[in-house]
């Protein structure tokens, strides 16, 4: 099996070609999607399949939680206007340099998607720059590190930005998906967001695992889904993904 070109080109650096094109620069110190994309060149094979089936030219996205800009340089790739946000400082540094890199069209915040506007400290580690979270499951690695981060809604910032509609939505933010919605409730209620895909992982959730559940079943009209390693979308019985059901991607379409 021959690896995807990939190159050290220090200072921690990595530069590699993901499988559908560009160029990113990767931490090599990172243990959380630094080796699979080095080894295989993606990370989220079936939410990428799902965009790249979905997403068009021109669509509105945002990407919550964008770490280094995998999705982000996907999105910037089909040509979407792009509103990236990133708490963590060192993977917001790696991401605007890929966005700059690959001159993707995209609009960067290094701050946290929350129910309110405020300051949180953020559990940070280079060593698993993906793990990096608000919540106390952020603290489980050596090399922790805790950082003071603003934090906004997503109402206020749409009302404050003049954004209308949003088609795609990502959030992927270590448990504080819960917090997210809270701060959407607008959009949600006006149905401003045509999809939103987010990481369901209950470890992470923790005590907000069935607050979660309850918010999402009160939104009225919104369908759910699963995402097949195709991008095909599978329909998912909600109570049961937060019952029983595997850490995984879920769609909601409003």
């Amino acid at each position: 099996m021959s690896l995807p070109p990939s190159c050290y080109i220090g200072d921690h650096r990595i530069i590699m070609k993901p499988t559908f094109g560009g160029k990113l620069i990767v931490p090599s110190t990172d243990l959380s999607i630094m080796p699979d994309l080095i080894l295989s060149g993606h990370i989220e094979a079936e939410l990428c399949n799902w965009i790249n089936n979905n997403i068009k030219p021109g669509n509105v996205c945002f990407d919550v939680g964008a770490n280094i800009g995998f999705i982000t340089l996907l999105l910037g790739i089909i040509g979407t206007q792009i509103y990236c946000f990133e708490a963590n400082p060192v993977a917001f540094n790696f991401l605007q340099d890929n966005v700059a890199m690959n001159g993707i069209n995209a609009k960067l915040f290094n701050m946290a998607v929350w129910s309110e506007e405020t300051q949180l400290v953020l559990h940070s580690s280079n060593r698993v720059l993906g793990g990096s979270s608000v919540k106390e499951t952020g603290r489980c690695q050596p090399d922790n590190l805790d950082i003071a981060v603003p934090a906004f809604k997503l109402d206020d910032f749409c009302s404050e930005e003049g954004i209308d509609y949003i088609d795609f939505l990502k959030i992927d933010i270590e448990g504080s998906e819960y917090h997210a919605f809270l701060g959407m409730i607008e959009l949600l209620h006006d149905r401003k967001i045509r999809t939103i895909v987010f990481e369901f992982s209950r470890w992470a959730l923790g005590e907000d695992l069935n607050l979660l559940k309850e918010f999402l079943l009160g939104v009225q009209g919104a369908q759910y889904f699963s995402i097949g390693p195709h991008g095909e979308e599978q329909p998912l019985d909600l109570e049961m993904q937060f019952q029983s059901g595997p850490n995984q991607n879920v769609l909601m379409r409003l």
